[in-house]
């Protein structure tokens, strides 16, 4: 009776799972549910009782080369705002050009300003934005940056420790008089003399990286300073020098391995201790250790099973 009893609930069991289960497939996914619905994102912006004035787009303090730029202003309780852009030349002439000057009856927003700074020409910027607020109170945030026609960075190469030099600029199209046609590369000592074995190195506005032979040269370590000079096609050069500073320190030397005991195999450095001799490395270490951990495993999952068996035979 007992024995019918368990099966009975077996079974009852099991047409519960089966009846659950199909239950659950029938449900609709999560995916029948988005496509019935509609989601609206809303965007809640918190607006302060003062006027405030925000400017993104170039970085203050950065130094560029490409003349196409664009800063993003963001305002908020502003009536009138605006923007003033400050240009020295590298000779030291200054001017100010009035970029935008408008009202906004308080109203937050946001203000994107194409710079063309081409028309300009290379040199130091400076843009201030000035939010003016009720009450004479303002918000002003002011960036400043360098327009140059080139810049780089020097790098050590693998094996001689030879600076490579990664050229950023903006090659010219031939005809304009403020484009990069040719750049210039010289190389001074600590002490400001120029390396007559090297300088000057002539690139070509199609060339953006350029490996200097120290090593060939047999410089001898030291501070060494890379001077790049931007040519136009006339030849004139177009703006300052930019400046790398680089240690150089002779290379070529084989890599040292540190020792670390295992004699000159240095496939299976010595481990130390009791095993010390042997000349096992770690891999082996490991590859038996989980042999002898999976044997252990079956050996112990077939006892287990046979005491199972002799226990079923005594009933």
């Amino acid at each position: 009776m007992k024995r019918t009893q368990k099966k009975l609930l077996g079974l009852f069991g099991l047409s519960l799972v089966v009846a659950t289960t199909a239950f659950a497939a029938c449900l609709p996914g999560p995916e029948a549910s988005a496509a019935g619905s509609v989601t609206d994102t809303v965007t809640v912006r918190v607006v302060g009782r003062a006027p405030n004035v925000e400017v993104t787009g170039i970085e203050s303090g950065s130094i560029i080369t490409d003349g196409g730029q664009t800063i993003d202003i963001t305002y908020e309780v502003v009536d009138e705002l605006k923007v003033v852009l400050k240009y020295t030349d590298k000779d030291g002439n200054v001017q100010e050009i009035n970029l935008w000057d408008d009202y906004y009856d308080y109203q937050p927003g946001g203000l994107p300003i194409d710079l063309n700074l081409i028309q300009y020409g290379y040199g130091d910027y400076e843009i201030t934005v000035t939010g003016y607020g009720p009450d004479g109170v303002y918000d002003e945030e002011t960036i400043v940056f360098e327009y140059i026609p080139v810049r780089g960075t020097a790098e050590p190469a693998a094996e001689t420790n030879d600076p490579v030099v990664d050229l950023d600029f903006v090659p010219g199209d031939g005809v304009d008089p403020n484009g990069v046609e040719t750049i210039i590369i010289n190389v001074y000592d600590e002490n400001g003399n120029l390396i007559d074995e090297i300088s000057p190195i002539a690139v070509n506005k199609d060339t953006d990286q350029v490996t200097l032979p120290f090593s060939e040269n047999g410089l001898p370590d030291g501070n060494y300073v890379i001077e790049l000079i931007a040519l136009n096609a006339d030849g004139d050069e177009l703006y300052r020098s930019y400046i790398i500073n680089y240690e150089y320190s002779a290379g070529g030397e084989e890599p040292v391995v540190p020792d670390t005991g295992g004699g000159d195999d240095a496939g299976a450095p010595d481990t130390g201790g009791l095993f010390g001799g042997l000349n096992i490395s770690k891999t082996d270490y490991l590859i038996t250790g989980l042999l002898i951990f999976f044997t252990a495993g079956i050996g112990g999952a077939i006892f287990i099973v046979k005491r199972n068996q002799k226990s079923s035979k005594r009933r």
